[in-house]
């Protein structure tokens, strides 16, 4: 998708914020918002954040930049606000990407792969409870071999 692209889609949806997002190195969703005349800025230079915070870094180094991927670009809604959506990658204040950012390690792997002739696929596995409402299911945990009310369902 082109950066022009995407400005038409703020203009023409009224978007006033758009949301950076990433996940940490546990694969917990992190984000900030930005207003939408960032735009340019977060793509050129990135928007700066403390990466200790994250315990992704020492605070010795904890000064770290969010890049949008153009790519990733889709909209949702926060507060009855259309608001811009963003994937971003990691990378230090000097231009490198950050070793530890997950698109990068994704990337870097599923290149190692392809040099191999390997392909590495990824696939959602939904998954849902159904539960009486206002009664607990069980007093058990994982893997417990308790009475399966799921039985009543099947």
């Amino acid at each position: 998708m082109t950066v022009e692209t995407i400005k038409r889609r703020i203009e023409e949806q009224h978007i006033k914020f758009l949301m950076l997002r990433t996940v940490d190195i546990v694969g917990r969703p992190k984000g900030l918002f930005i207003p939408t005349n960032y735009l340019e800025k977060s793509l050129e230079e990135g928007i700066g954040f403390d990466g200790s915070s994250l315990e992704l870094v020492g605070i010795e180094e904890s000064d770290l930049c969010l890049k949008p991927d153009l790519n990733s670009f889709f909209t949702s809604r926060h507060q009855g606000e259309v608001i811009g959506n963003f994937f971003c990658q990691i990378f230090r204040p000097n231009g490198e990407v950050f070793e530890k950012d997950s698109r990068a390690l994704l990337r870097r792997s599923t290149d190692q792969l392809g040099k191999q002739g390997l392909t590495f696929n990824v696939g959602a596995e939904v998954e849902f409870f159904m539960l009486k409402e206002g009664k607990r299911h069980d007093e058990g945990i994982y893997f417990d071999l308790i009475e399966d009310r799921a039985l009543e369902i099947k």
